[in-house]
């Protein structure tokens, strides 16, 4: 009896029927816990960051289409400008009047409107 008593002493959960003694529990539960905690936050952070980059690289996307785009309205800015400025030539202008009928002056007179001249068709 004795040495049921010391080993009750030394092991009192065995003595309760229990497989382990509260105090083990406790830690064990513990460090389950701590470990439970970590694995829910990195699967949180990974989650996070696979969301970060899949929204980074739709945002990558569309910033290179828009930078297309804008290279194809500076190339069509700069083909107008340049048939604006052909347009405008006076060459051009020349060419137009001419084929309207109008002749090129040879040589311009002015009259003086002040001393009551007058223009005559000849």
């Amino acid at each position: 009896m004795a040495r049921s008593h010391v080993n009750a002493l030394r092991q009192p959960h065995l003595a309760l029927g229990l497989s382990l003694a509260p105090g083990r529990k406790l830690e064990k539960a513990a460090r389950n816990a701590w470990i439970g905690v970590f694995l829910v936050l990195s699967f949180f952070t990974m989650a996070a960051h696979v969301y970060q980059m899949n929204k980074s690289a739709t945002k990558g996307y569309t910033l290179r289409e828009q930078e297309q785009r804008l290279e194809k309205l500076k190339s069509t800015v700069a083909e107008l400008e340049d048939h604006a400025a052909k347009n405008q030539a006076l060459y051009t202008i020349e060419e137009r009047v001419k084929g309207l009928g109008y002749v090129p002056v040879d040589r311009m007179e002015f009259l003086d409107v002040a001393r009551g001249s007058y223009a005559v068709a000849r």
